[in-house]
């Protein structure tokens, strides 16, 4: 699984104020107690958010032992 931290800004709309679940069992965003604050005291609210898809691609690659593209899926 890879983690990642990221900043969003959102202008317009509103963020949910409880577990929002995505369709389709995709993941969560869940708002947190957490404020972040920049130097010019602009607050930011964490959230937690996960968002997960499997992927399901194939690919070739050269096969330099026995000289032939192999179909791969990952």
């Amino acid at each position: 699984m890879v983690n990642a931290n990221s900043v969003k800004f959102l202008k317009k709309g509103n963020m949910p104020t409880k577990k929002l679940e995505l369709p389709n069992s995709l993941g969560y965003i869940k708002p947190t107690k957490k404020t972040i604050s920049t130097e010019d005291h602009t607050n930011f609210q964490i959230f937690d958010c996960l968002f997960a898809k499997d992927k399901n691609h194939p690919i070739r690659y050269y096969d330099e032992t026995n000289g032939e593209y192999v179909n791969f899926r990952y």
